[in-house]
């Protein structure tokens, strides 16, 4: 029965970080005036509010908040 549990643990965890690099690398402040800086695939797309962000050749893509920024921010 241990077998089949360390098993089962075995593909849940392989299989969970398969997905993990499928999701996009954010660094910065997400704070009034800050900078957050990312990498995306280039085939894919990012979107800030309602702002379809620019991304360069290799995928990356930069972000500045205004002074007047709203406190909430929506990533999609």
């Amino acid at each position: 029965m241990k077998i089949f549990y360390l098993i089962s643990l075995f593909f849940y965890i392989s299989s969970t970080s398969v997905f993990s690099h499928e999701f996009p690398k954010i660094f910065g402040c997400f704070c009034e005036g800050g900078v957050i800086l990312g990498k995306i695939k280039k085939e894919d797309s990012i979107k800030i509010g309602n702002k379809k962000l620019d991304i360069f050749d290799n995928g990356e893509f930069i972000f500045a908040f205004g002074r007047k920024h709203k406190s909430e921010v929506i990533i999609s």
